[in-house]
């Protein structure tokens, strides 16, 4: 039995926009959900409506010490992005091209860090950071947001280098967005399931 726990913001929980603040997909379609379906395979959804990327990692932490399991997959970055550049937008602050991407990978390098830190290095689970889905064109994005991440996916696989981490980019991969340009319609949650899957077949070949 492989044991997953998947962290991240909306498109981690399955948060389903065509039903107001409180809409969620069902379990059978959420990619979290499909992969528990699998034989041999265990998931714990952890993923929150909203989340940005979290001062610490406390919180993996103390999921690893109860759930313990053999994969760790962090997803998050979108709502920093959305917030940062929108923020900017609002105040007339402006920001230079890639301002705020760099600024979210370097909250994620710290966030990565100290989940290490916690999980005492060498021996524990197998972490995968996945760089989000790719934006497009809707009701919360503009095209600066759309720019900004394209210029994440970059920023994350160098992280991912550096502390000798699994990388997925997500932002490359075709997956179908809702009207708000931002989350997973039900085609998308089945293409990044079925990637998911793909990566998850070689790293435990």
């Amino acid at each position: 039995m492989i044991r997953i726990a998947c962290f991240g913001d909306s498109n981690t929980y399955g948060y389903d926009p065509r039903m107001g603040s409180f809409g969620r997909y069902p379990d059978s379609v959420r990619w979290t959900g499909r992969l528990n379906a699998l034989a041999g395979v265990s998931v714990r959804n952890h993923g929150i409506n909203g989340a940005e990327i979290p001062l610490n990692g406390v919180y993996v932490s103390e999921v690893y010490q109860v759930e313990k399991p053999d994969v760790i997959i962090l997803m998050f970055g979108s709502n920093d992005v959305l917030e940062r550049v929108l923020c900017a937008e609002r105040t007339g602050t402006g920001g230079e091209p890639g301002e705020a991407a760099s600024r979210v990978a370097a909250r994620m390098e710290r966030y990565v860090s100290n989940i290490l830190d916690l999980l005492g290095g060498s021996g524990g689970p197998e972490i995968i950071l996945i760089a989000p889905p790719a934006m497009s064109p809707g009701t919360w994005t503009d095209p600066a947001v759309i720019s900004e991440m394209k210029r994440l996916a970059p920023l994350y696989r160098e992280i991912a280098k550096s502390f000798e981490l699994r990388f997925l980019d997500a932002s490359s991969w075709p997956l179908e967005l809702c009207f708000d340009g931002v989350h997973l319609t039900e085609e998308g949650h089945r293409v990044f399931y079925e990637k998911i899957k793909v990566a998850l077949a070689q790293s435990t070949a």
